[in-house]
């Protein structure tokens, strides 16, 4: 038996009693008017599954009568059904002109009757599983965009993050890119010598988020609370305000990528601390040195001025000797004053070396400092 419910409008009372019963008897909803004022009021209390429909009303004709109701949305997919005692080639093409579904003339034939309704249901039907499948696969394909714009956040995060050389730049890359796919989120980077680095996608510092954030480091690797998730890795904990958790499938997979972007930003993390550590120790390493190279050079320049003392005390020395003992020598005059011609010469000379040290104190002494500016970092 069937259920669907058909409106007949036909003025003759014979062929509005005959359809009427046939259709009846198959089981069929029907319900029965003779104008298009009747059909208006009925339409507003109720939308049929189909109409069959005269052309030859009163006042109006079933060709206007079905222009209207395809202008309407709420009967602009009804299957209308044209019976005419007409059955000539203009008037069918007129009848699918206006919208019309299918063309019945008179005098009736049950069977043709029903068999036209059947007809026209099945085709209903078909459409409708036409356009079913139509609306899955709009829907497939914005599921497909959306994963295509989510997956997007790998495709363009990943090479970017290994092209980080600091962590300032790490995290603003990762909430950029997150951003820019409509999540608020934050971001904490425990750095090599222990401090945080917080850094929020608005630019501005939120402190009870970043509280949050703390608070969730040690609860997992995944904590979520309402539409809020926080993702904790070794030394990069991500904090999302807004997760889509209307959609579970998106939200699932949406985890998924955060997650594994994440794992990824770690990795480049440890690899920077280790740069850091071993810039760290490079830096301690050069201090070290140039400390104990500014140590020997001050030590360089205290010996070496201690040495022209020494010589010029042995050499003051020596010619108080050399004078005492000019007397015994038993040179002549001549002699005696070109020897000691010679020794005040020597003498002249070693004074000017001793005094000249006083240039090479200054140059160590340059040198020192600027081994102290480069220790410094100046």
């Amino acid at each position: 038996m069937q259920n669907e419910s058909i409106y007949i409008v036909e003025d003759n009372p014979s062929d509005m009693l005959l359809m009427s019963e046939v259709l009846k008897g198959e089981g069929y909803r029907v319900s029965e008017m003779i104008s298009y004022e009747e059909l208006l009021s009925a339409l507003d209390l109720f939308v049929p599954d189909m109409i069959l429909l005269d052309i030859n009303l009163p006042r109006k004709s079933g060709y206007d009568i079905c222009c209207e109701l395809r202008e309407n949305s709420r009967t602009i997919e009804v299957p209308i059904v044209f019976v005419s005692s007409y059955d000539t080639a203009a008037e069918k093409i007129r009848a699918l002109e206006v919208g019309g579904s299918d063309y019945i003339t008179k005098p009736i034939d049950a069977q043709w009757l029903i068999s036209k309704v059947i007809v026209n249901f099945e085709q209903l039907e078909k459409a409708g599983k036409l356009t079913q499948k139509v609306e899955d696969a709009s829907e497939t394909a914005m599921t497909a965009i959306r994963q295509a714009a989510e997956y997007g956040i790998l495709i363009n995060v990943m090479p970017a993050i290994h092209q980080c050389d600091d962590y300032e730049t790490l995290a603003k890359t990762m909430l950029d890119n997150t951003f820019q796919y409509g999540f608020e989120c934050a971001m904490r980077i425990r750095t090599w010598d222990g401090t945080y680095l917080d850094v929020h996608c608005s630019g501005e510092p939120k402190p009870l988020e970043f509280a949050a954030i703390e608070n969730a480091q040690s609860k997992g690797s995944i904590v979520s609370h309402k539409k809020m998730t926080f993702f904790n890795a070794r030394d990069v904990y991500l904090f999302i305000k807004n997760m889509p958790t209307d959609d579970p499938d998106r939200n699932g997979r949406v985890k998924d990528i955060l997650n594994t972007l994440l794992s990824s930003l770690d990795a480049r993390v440890q690899v920077l601390h280790e740069q850091q550590r071993n810039a760290s120790l490079r830096e301690n390493a050069i201090e070290c040195s140039m400390s104990n190279v500014s140590k020997t050079i001050r030590k360089i320049e205290t010996n070496y001025s201690t040495m022209l003392a020494q010589s010029m005390e042995v050499l003051d020395d020596l010619m108080v000797d050399m004078n005492d003992s000019l007397l015994t020598l038993g040179l002549t005059d001549d002699q005696e004053d070109a020897f000691i011609k010679l020794l005040e010469t020597s003498q002249r000379e070693i004074a000017e070396v001793y005094h000249k040290k006083g240039d090479l104190n200054l140059e160590f002494e340059e040198l020192v400092q600027s081994i102290d500016l480069m220790r410094k970092g100046e």
